[in-house]
């Protein structure tokens, strides 16, 4: 959910690859899973490199937007997936909007912690 500066920087959108690849070997191993992007984020969110805790939020205030078209159906077990938990502030944010639309986050799965 990074903005449109950073995934490119990054070399595309790493995390929603990520994502698909282990919804394949979930349903490979027999475990369907589907992907659902249904966050973005809005305007005016700077890069989040070097904020603090209570930075990091007021940057993500408002920001973290919802994409009904990628909601899964309502009473779905939904994962999130992040990169790095530098703060925990992003997951907090994702996990609060999607709360706000009546999805509940299951489980937060990150591939490293900073800190």
């Amino acid at each position: 959910m990074a903005g449109a500066g950073a995934v490119q920087a990054r070399g595309g959108a790493h995390v929603l690859r990520l994502a698909r690849r282990c919804a394949a070997e979930l349903a490979r191993a027999g475990r369907p899973a589907a992907v659902a992007p249904a966050l973005a984020l809005g305007r005016g969110a700077a890069n989040s490199v070097g904020l603090d805790a209570e930075a990091r939020k007021a940057n993500l205030a408002g920001r973290v937007l919802v994409r009904r078209e990628g909601l899964p159906p309502k009473g779905t077990p939904v994962v999130l997936l992040d990169d790095v938990i530098t703060t925990g502030v992003t997951a907090a944010a994702c996990t609060a909007a999607l709360s706000g639309v009546g999805i509940a986050v299951t489980a937060v799965v990150t591939l490293t912690c900073a800190g």
